[in-house]
């Protein structure tokens, strides 16, 4: 019998972002300037979201080709970040690679005396510009237009002419910048394979060359030129409907970034992201910040008809608004497992229990041992629950009362 990887498309997603290192120093107190002090514990993590969720994509037993989008480096460090990726499946063709330059990193010193967290934050790489997205994508988008460099196996001595417009709406943009690459095959020469590996893979069941494209909204002018120009070029050719495209707006309010809600799919955001909304009106009686469903209902208005908004509220959980079928969902926030005994309340099926936890707080899970809030320690942002109680960043770089994503 033919496996499934086989008898199914492979699900192609790409996702834009930045991949960055998170140092974590447990100390018994700051620092006096000055002096030296010894860290009790130190820790390094890959963070990004856009890295976490394709790393969790490329390690599910279904066929995907997760392909990430981003500047990265091409020192030393920056060699072994890009092929940690690739050992997690994590396809970086489509990264532009900067020489010379190194990898983001933040470094978050804890101290234990008084809980408070210090952040240094530091990005030596260039944003992947518009431009930059289109020469990188443009072999996929409109590979028409990129024949010759397709086939050429050997480097042109000198970059050639800009192609044509691959997005017949974008906004007007500079010349590229000067990198190591401005093509897909960004490995140097010599790189094996799986730098080199031909991704995505064409489908026959959709005319679309992806099935999903994620983009970290960090600059909301580039974000935004990047999605009208891959949505009026799916639309011209007739392959909109066959590919979700989605957008995080991120955990820190930034000016604009509303604008991003109308041509995405699905929008991803938290209750940081509007702080209007998410704080009290002032002169209020009511002291208490509007629920998640009275924020995802405020925004609905902005987002297309067929749209899904996804909302992390830290400790009001996460909750979910479909416009088209007009249904709202809402997950408490995440707890460890519970300790000592457990209470099941068995359904018919026996498929599902309840899990009763000293809190009172219900949480479902399936028949197996899965449980709602384990995760691993390189979970994404959206599962935080455990920052505020132990202190310690052990993930992607989100910290509930802290930006320590390089910038």
């Amino acid at each position: 019998m033919p496996t499934p990887s086989t008898t199914s498309k492979p699900f192609r997603i790409f996702s834009t972002g930045t991949i960055f290192l998170t140092h974590s120093l447990d100390l018994p107190s700051h620092p006096v300037p000055g002096t030296a002090s010894r860290a009790q514990a130190v820790t390094t993590a890959r963070g990004g979201s856009a890295g976490h969720v394709l790393g969790f994509l490329a390690a599910l037993p279904s066929a995907v080709e997760p392909m990430l989008i981003a500047s990265l480096g091409a020192t030393p460090d920056g060699t072994r970040l890009r092929d940690e990726l690739e050992a997690g499946g994590v396809r970086t063709k489509y990264c532009k690679l900067w020489p010379g330059l190194g990898v983001p990193s933040a470094w978050v010193m804890h101290a234990r005396d008084t809980g408070e967290k210090t952040v240094i934050n530091h990005n030596p790489l260039p944003e992947v510009s518009h431009e930059d997205f289109i020469a990188l994508l443009g072999p996929v988008l409109a590979p028409e237009n990129y024949l010759g460099v397709l086939q050429s196996s050997q480097p042109p001595p000198k970059p050639p002419p800009s192609p044509p417009s691959v997005f017949p709406n974008a906004l007007a943009t500079p010349p590229p910048r000067h990198s190591m690459s401005s093509r897909p095959a960004t490995a140097p020469a010599g790189s094996a394979p799986p730098h080199m590996a031909m991704v995505p893979t064409q489908s026959l069941l959709s005319p679309a060359p992806f099935d999903w494209l994620h983009f970290e909204g960090r600059s909301t002018k580039t974000t935004l030129a990047n999605i009208i120009g891959v949505d009026g070029l799916a639309r011209e050719r007739k392959w909109r409907a066959h590919c979700v495209v989605s957008v995080d707006l991120g955990r820190r309010a930034r000016e604009g970034v509303e604008a991003l809600i109308p041509h995405a799919d699905v929008v991803f955001l938290s209750t940081q992201t509007f702080p209007s909304l998410s704080n009290p009106p002032p002169n209020s009686s009511n002291c208490c910040p509007p629920s998640p469903r009275a924020i995802l209902l405020a925004l609905a208005r902005h987002a297309p008809p067929h749209a899904l908004l996804v909302l992390y509220g830290g400790a009001l959980g996460s909750a979910l608004l479909s416009l088209p079928t007009r249904e709202y969902l809402q997950s408490s926030s995440w707890s460890p497992p519970p300790k000592g005994l457990r209470s099941h309340a068995h359904t018919n099926s026996n498929l599902h229990s309840i899990i009763s936890t000293a809190e009172g707080v219900e949480s479902v899970r399936s028949g197996s041992e899965f449980w709602a809030g384990r995760r691993s320690p390189d979970s994404s942002g959206f599962t935080m629950g455990d920052v505020t109680s132990s202190g310690r960043n052990r993930d992607s770089g989100y910290s509930e009362d802290h930006d320590i994503e390089p910038r």
